[in-house]
């Protein structure tokens, strides 16, 4: 057998929470150690989480429940399909090594594996524990059977599951919307941080279509972007993502996130009147496909289970044929204005003594 691995890698500092594991694989399961050290600045967060009577102390039912808590954040899949991982063991630092960010805990699962036949196979490891502070080390694969081989080991630099639509916006903006504000600066604006905000806001929209309509392709390698309390809300499961199950519930999560990304598309109007006019037709054409993209997936949403949805030829020639024609005008405009300013100074330069 040989098996692959994703995971994020990120530095820790003081107010980090730093989440290390390591992997050990034989033929029939997987055992998962993972180290979590809290920087001394998110410490007491973290024991908060632990500490549930707020006596100062961690007593072994409180050891037991967190450890639980760090085990339902973790998920394995092998070759795309999830496997459960139980509860071995958990060990806990006295307090003050807590706090002062120098003793770790260790949470200890253990996988059974499905029968694999030999050749090549591939385990992920995701582990979405306090995203809001966590960081994730690169995980240490080990072999812990002759007939494994590990092969390689590849790293996610963003999560494959978010839990909130906090934590996918705040992953939108990174991917998309900075690059809208980076966009604007390159085309000339006008309207400072408003312009900017608008910008950001039609990079989320734009980063919500691609994932609603590369839903499918997504969930073959086994990622599913849209928030879990959103497939929670609709009862949905991650199981039916990854399979492409449709249905009434898929149905309703995909209402819910088009009217989502729509929402963002409002946010974001007035941004092509604040660029310079040069540049307009590029945004407006941009923005055209996206969002008639999002309105061919709104008219049948289990449409992304089955293929990938995208414009018409004609349609895009239809855009392309505006953008063409707005560019024209644009440069038609500025040419009349350059010209008539050039008229008038003429016009003050003659009647100047």
């Amino acid at each position: 057998m040989i098996v692959g691995a994703g995971s994020s890698t990120s530095a820790h500092r003081r107010d980090e929470y730093l989440q290390a594991a390591r992997i050990a694989i034989d033929p029939d399961r997987v055992r998962v150690e993972v180290d979590l050290t809290a920087g001394i600045a998110v410490a007491d967060a973290v024991l908060a989480g632990i500490d549930a009577d707020r006596d100062g102390a961690i007593s072994s039912s409180e050891a037991q429940a967190y450890a639980g808590v760090v085990r339902q954040a973790v998920r394995l899949d092998v070759d795309a399909a999830p496997i459960s991982a139980a509860l071995v063991s958990s060990a806990f630092p006295d307090v003050a090594a807590l706090r002062g960010g120098e003793g770790p805990i260790r949470v200890v699962l253990l996988a059974s594996l499905p029968p694999l036949g030999p050749g090549r196979h591939q385990i992920r490891y995701r582990n979405a524990h306090r995203a809001d502070i966590g960081v994730y080390l690169a995980n240490a694969l080990v072999p812990a059977s002759d007939r494994v081989a590990i092969n390689g080991q590849q790293r996610d630099l963003w999560p494959e599951r978010f839990e909130t639509f906090a934590q996918l916006r705040e992953y939108c903006y990174q991917v998309a919307g900075v690059v809208g504000v980076a966009s604007i600066h390159i085309w000339g604006f006008e309207g400072g941080a408003e312009t900017e905000a608008l910008a950001a806001e039609r990079g989320v929209a734009l980063q919500l279509t691609n994932i609603l309509r590369d839903l499918r392709e997504d969930a073959a390698r086994g990622r599913i972007y849209l928030p879990l309390e959103d497939l929670a809300a609709a009862g949905v499961s991650e199981e039916d993502v990854l399979r492409g199950r449709g249905g009434d519930a898929f149905r309703r999560l995909m209402r819910f996130e088009i009217d989502r990304a729509e929402h963002h598309y409002a946010k974001s109007r007035g941004l092509e009147a604040r660029i310079a006019a040069d540049s307009r037709p590029t945004l407006i054409a941009m923005t055209d496909i996206y969002h008639r993209l999002l309105r061919k997936v709104a008219r049948d949403p289990e449409d992304v289970l089955r293929l990938r949805v995208s414009l018409s030829p004609w349609s895009k020639l239809c855009i392309g044929w505006k953008a063409a024609r707005l560019c024209r005008a644009a440069t038609a405009a500025a040419a009349a204005s350059a010209s008539a300013a050039a008229a008038t100074a003429a016009a003050a330069a003659e009647v100047a003594p």
